[in-house]
């Protein structure tokens, strides 16, 4: 029984990491390669390392919407910062963390 939950723990395991990891390795392998990515292809494989492709997305617009990001996300990360608004969360989410693990400690 033992060596069955183990087995469909790592099983789990192996699906959660194939869902998150495989599709940034199709994008990092479309972006390396030097062929031409094929449309619906499931596997790819990068033949040679090239950086082709991404030249070609910065002449063809790419720039322009890393600015646009950069602008909005700027002035609101530095809004953000000077509000103190992560640390207020962080401090009470920790104060909370704290008297839990003490009253778990006492019993209660």
């Amino acid at each position: 029984m033992r060596i069955r939950t183990r087995a469909g723990v790592w099983l789990l395991y192996a699906l959660v990491v194939f869902v998150f990891v495989y599709p940034l390795w199709t994008v990092v392998a479309t972006v390396f390669s030097q062929r031409q990515a094929k449309l619906g292809a499931m596997m790819n494989v990068p033949h040679g390392l090239t950086g082709a492709n991404i030249s070609q997305a910065w002449h063809l617009g790419v720039a322009r919407g890393l600015m646009n990001s950069l602008i909005v996300v700027t002035p609101s990360e530095q809004v953000d910062l000077a509000s103190g608004f992560d640390y207020m969360l962080g401090g009470i989410a920790s104060f909370e963390t704290i008297a839990m693990d003490r009253r778990c400690a006492a019993g209660r």
